[in-house]
């Protein structure tokens, strides 16, 4: 019981750290506010965009009949 709630944190955890990974790829890893104010303001504004453009991809998937991912080939 305990070893499959670890799991699970583990699997959120992994989760969450490919989010943050594939935004810094997309927008970049450098916040250019100086103020610690206005560097919270910037990355709120990064999550954002980043929320549009994985929102406006999967709409895209949606009007064109088109998987949101490329399948991947089984073995065999």
């Amino acid at each position: 019981m305990i070893r499959m709630h670890l799991t699970n944190a583990y699997h959120r955890r992994s989760v969450i750290e490919v989010v943050i990974d594939a935004e810094k790829q997309r927008l970049g890893h450098v916040l250019f506010s100086g103020r610690e104010e206005l560097q919270e303001k910037e990355l709120r504004l990064k999550t954002i965009c980043y929320n549009l453009l994985v929102m406006n991809k999967i709409k895209a998937s949606l009007i064109l009949h088109e998987p949101l991912l490329l399948p991947v080939k089984e073995d065999g």
